[in-house]
């Protein structure tokens, strides 16, 4: 009977963990650096990872990070095999989302080499550029093909294809392109007041319309709105940018 009663008691256990983890929410994570990466311990850490996290406090809600290369985020989410995570809002994906709440603008541009000016697009059929596999950085560019652009899987290799001199530029994401430039002591390989900017895209917090978990939107999207009210959300950008992440996203 007592061995009975142990049994009882640990079937529930594990069927009430079961419940609990089904009741988590999966996001993606970005895999590159600054954005999601890990650690020298081991451990998941990045800028959207911190992102989650404080929407996960403020939404009273389990929400799991999960470090995915970029271009299977959008294979995840077209399936229902995760549940959402921080993205690009992009018009040719939007039927396979539900978006949730906007996080902020942010620029993107192209930045070159020292000795390479560019004063307006049309320069651009003249270098070649590298970018991160996948990424949509302005209907103008994706589509152009009188451009020389070379896809590689992480912005690391972008910025190794820069400093080994294999490419003129490379574009993303101002704050991206800051970051890792500086890490790699490469802002002096290029003039970043120099950038060419080709426009600006909304991230967002978006969920798979395949999730099971839709009826928490409301949840998220007041969180997002706390810790942009609150300036959690700037307080993470200038830890990962630095106190110019302003002037960086211009």
């Amino acid at each position: 009977m007592k061995r009975f009663f142990l049994v009882a008691v640990i079937l529930f256990l594990t069927s009430s963990k079961v419940i609990a983890q089904d009741e988590c929410l999966n996001f993606h994570v970005i895999h590159s650096e600054p954005l999601g990466y890990l650690n020298e311990e081991g451990k998941v850490v990045g800028e959207h990872v911190d992102i989650i996290h404080q929407i996960a406090k403020y939404s009273n809600l389990c929400i799991t990070p999960i470090l995915m290369p970029y271009p299977r985020i959008w294979q995840g989410l077209e399936m229902g095999k995760h549940d959402g995570g921080i993205v690009f809002k992009s018009q040719v994906r939007s039927h396979l989302v539900e978006y949730v709440a906007k996080l902020r603008t942010v620029s993107v541009a192209v930045v070159a080499k020292k000795n390479i000016e560019l004063n307006s697009y049309e320069d651009l059929a003249d270098i070649s550029i590298a970018i991160r596999r996948g990424v949509h950085l302005s209907e103008r560019f994706d589509n152009d093909s009188n451009l020389t652009v070379m896809q590689v899987n992480q912005y690391e290799q972008v910025i190794k294809m820069l400093m080994h001199d294999r490419v003129d530029a490379m574009a993303a994401s101002t704050f991206v392109l800051h970051y890792v430039l500086n890490n790699v002591n490469g802002l002096d390989k290029v003039d970043f007041n120099k950038k060419l900017n080709l426009g600006y895209k909304e991230q967002w917090l978006q969920m798979s319309k395949k999730s099971n978990h839709k009826d928490k939107i409301p949840a998220l999207n007041q969180a997002v709105q706390i810790i942009i009210n609150n300036g959690v959300l700037d307080q993470i950008t200038e830890r990962y940018y630095g106190p110019q992440w302003k002037m960086i996203n211009q």
